[in-house]
């Protein structure tokens, strides 16, 4: 049987308390059994890309035609409406470009948060009002100019 003094080795099956450096030594053995792969500390040095110098166009070569391609709103109509809200009565550069002649701006004296469908409406109405009363004086001149 046992003697006193003597350590007893748990069997497969049991379990014990393990100190901290036998857990090391169960670590080990377990990660020499491992089949999973480490990255490397120190991975070899690569060569470090040249900066790219970015290219810029002539200034003599841009046309209107190559702004309108880059702008985020290429492809798209002219601005027919455009309503700038908090009543201050300049635009500030906002969209100038994609306006055109025949543009309608519109001032409002509310703020974005307060403006809503009622605030829109009467804006939207005088609009249509408007390029009704355009189209009907270009008909007109159209039939004069004919006869």
């Amino acid at each position: 049987m046992l003697e006193e003094g003597a350590e007893r080795t748990p069997g497969p099956n049991e379990s014990r308390s393990a100190s901290p450096s036998s857990s090391k030594d169960t670590k080990s053995a377990e990660d020499s059994q491992s089949s999973s792969t480490s990255t490397a500390i120190n991975p070899p040095e690569r060569e470090e890309p040249q900066p790219v110098t970015p290219t810029y166009p002539d200034p003599e070569t841009i046309t209107a035609q190559t702004l309108d391609e880059r702008m985020l709103t290429a492809g798209a109509p002219p601005v027919d409406l455009l309503v700038r809200t908090s009543g201050v009565e300049r635009l500030s550069d906002f969209m100038l470009w994609q306006c055109h002649e025949n543009t309608s701006i519109v001032f409002l004296k509310c703020l974005w948060p307060e403006f809503d469908l009622w605030q829109f409406l009467p804006v939207l109405v005088e609009w249509q009002w408007q390029k009704k009363k355009i189209q009907e004086q270009q008909r007109t001149r159209g039939l004069a100019k004919s006869e």
